[in-house]
C-alpha cells in the first residue's frame, strides 16, 4: 500500500477521533458491540491457524480486518448466512470459523424465494449496494446482521448506505468508514453511529 493510503488512513481516524472506545454511546446494546467485538483484543482461538493459512493475502486484506469480520460474525451467532462478492477466500474461511454452525446460502437462493431468515450478510467491495439490499432485505430476520465493506467507495455507494439506514426495518448501524454494520434487532430503538475503527 502506498503513502497516500497512510496518509488518508490518519486523517479519516483524526475526525473519527472522539467517536473511539465507545464515547458517547448510551445503548447498552451499542457499547457492547464496540468495546466487546470492535475493539475486542483479546486473541480468538482460530486466529494463529487462519493468519499462518493466509499469510500471502494479508497486503491485500489486513489481518485486523479479517479479524474483525470473525468477532463480528461470532457476535451474531448466525444460523443462515450470505457472503456476496468475497474479494478472497480468506473473508470466507474466517466468517465460516466465526460461526461453525451457520449455513451459507447464495443471492440467487435468497431472489428465488429457497432462503428466507437469513441471519448474517457480507456484502463485498464492488457488489451494487442498491440492487443487494433490495434483493436481501425481504429475507434478512429480525435478528439479523449485514456487514457491507467500502460503504464510501462511490457516491452512488454512499447514497445506498444512507437509503439503507432510513429503513424502517434496520434499527442500529455502524459507520466504521471501512465497513458499515447494519442490525435489524426489533427490540431496538433506530440509531446510527460513527465509529473511529
Amino acid at each position: 500500500m502506498h503513502i497516500g493510503y497512510y496518509i488518508k488512513r490518519i486523517w479519516i481516524r483524526l475526525c473519527r477521533i472522539s467517536h473511539r472506545k465507545g464515547y458517547g454511546i448510551h445503548s447498552p446494546f451499542a457499547f457492547n458491540i464496540v468495546t466487546g467485538v470492535i475493539y475486542e483484543r483479546t486473541p480468538y482461538y482460530a486466529y494463529a491457524e487462519l493468519a499462518e493459512r493466509f499469510a500471502d493475502e494479508m497486503d491485500v486484506y489486513p489481518q485486523k480486518d479479517l479479524q474483525l469480520l470473525l468477532r463480528l460474525c461470532n457476535d451474531a451467532g448466525p444460523r443462515r448466512g450470505i457472503i456476496v462478492r468475497p474479494e478472497n477466500e480468506a473473508i470466507s474461511a474466517y466468517l465460516g470459523r466465526g460461526c461453525a454452525t451457520c449455513q451459507f446460502t447464495t443471492v440467487d437462493e435468497v431472489t428465488q424465494g429457497g432462503a428466507a431468515g437469513i441471519d448474517w450478510a457480507y456484502i463485498g467491495e464492488g457488489a451494487d449496494l442498491t440492487d443487494i439490499s433490495s434483493r436481501l432485505l425481504p429475507a434478512i430476520s429480525s435478528r439479523g446482521v449485514m456487514v457491507i465493506r467500502h460503504i464510501y467507495r462511490s457516491p452512488e455507494t454512499r447514497a445506498a448506505w444512507e437509503r439503507l439506514k432510513a429503513d424502517e426495518r434496520v434499527r442500529v448501524t455502524f459507520d466504521l468508514y471501512d465497513y458499515g454494520l447494519v442490525y435489524f434487532e426489533s427490540r431496538l430503538n433506530k440509531e446510527d453511529y460513527v465509529i473511529c475503527y
